[in-house]
């Protein structure tokens, strides 16, 4: 659920955690033409050609492309000799309880009857959210992401949604910043009913954001990589509300462990 107004004393008196976030939200609700004009004109540019090129995006109910992006991400993990942050199955349940429902838009971009690119866009009645997406570089000079990710706004516009959230935070890519938008502020709460297990995950996050951190340094030091040496490139940005997460994870009853919302 999302509050707009959200009691944070109250629920830091319930021994919540509050942390504030940014995240990076792309508005939707005055229609195609204003974001379309809103974008980056080399966007714009990316996404003719990748329709001039033959490059054709579908939205899909179709199963098949739970496999066909894991197969992509975890390539480019295992290459980069990093550990796969999630199983398959985490795709699976996601796809298993969210397309069903009307609330996950599943998107791939195809060269004939090649998969180039997929995409996963979960969704409520007025967000949408970049989950995840993977491509082949061998056809990034088609531009497939940029495809990808207009072919999902469009489809939200359809349906109404108002805005897209891409997160990106607290430093979106120029890849991420192209589609127009800004930073919001949210707020989250977390709560931990065994004590350790609230010590354990702050411990893990500070160090994964330690380690997310020397990485992207380290990138900027390295020259651009050569498309074509590499066989998968895999975009990265997870921002689901807690009314999708309420679909795909346990909720806060059912879970003794540990709760998460997001408000904003």
């Amino acid at each position: 659920m999302t509050w707009r107004q959200p009691d944070v004393q109250k629920m830091r008196g319930l021994g919540f955690q509050i942390n504030q976030g940014l995240s990076f939200v792309c508005p939707l609700e005055q229609g195609l033409d204003t974001v379309w004009n809103n974008m980056k004109g080399t966007c714009r540019t990316r996404i003719r050609k990748a329709e001039r090129t033959g490059l054709r995006a579908e939205l899909t109910c179709d199963r098949a492309i739970v496999s066909q992006f894991y197969a992509q991400f975890s390539s480019v993990m295992k290459r980069k000799k990093c550990a796969i942050p999630y199983p398959e199955s985490e795709i699976s349940e996601l796809f298993d309880r969210l397309q069903p429902a009307n609330r996950l838009f599943a998107i791939r971009v195809l060269l004939g009857d090649k998969v180039v690119a997929t995409g996963f866009y979960p969704h409520d009645t007025e967000m949408m959210y970049y989950w995840d997406s993977a491509y082949n570089p061998d056809f990034l000079c088609l531009c497939p992401n940029e495809l990808l990710h207009w072919t999902a706004i469009q489809t939200a516009i359809t349906q109404k949604i108002l805005h897209f959230e891409i997160g990106g935070a607290p430093q979106p890519s120029r890849f991420t910043r192209k589609f127009g938008g800004e930073l919001i502020p949210y707020i989250s709460v977390r709560k931990a009913f065994m004590p350790l297990v609230g010590v354990a995950l702050n411990a893990y996050r500070g160090i994964r954001d330690r380690v997310y951190h020397l990485r992207g340094s380290l990138a900027d030091l390295r020259p651009p990589a050569d498309p074509g040496r590499s066989s998968l490139h895999v975009l990265r940005s997870r921002a689901i509300s807690p009314a999708a997460e309420a679909v795909v994870a346990p909720s806060v009853e059912h879970d003794q462990n540990k709760a998460t919302l997001k408000i904003g």
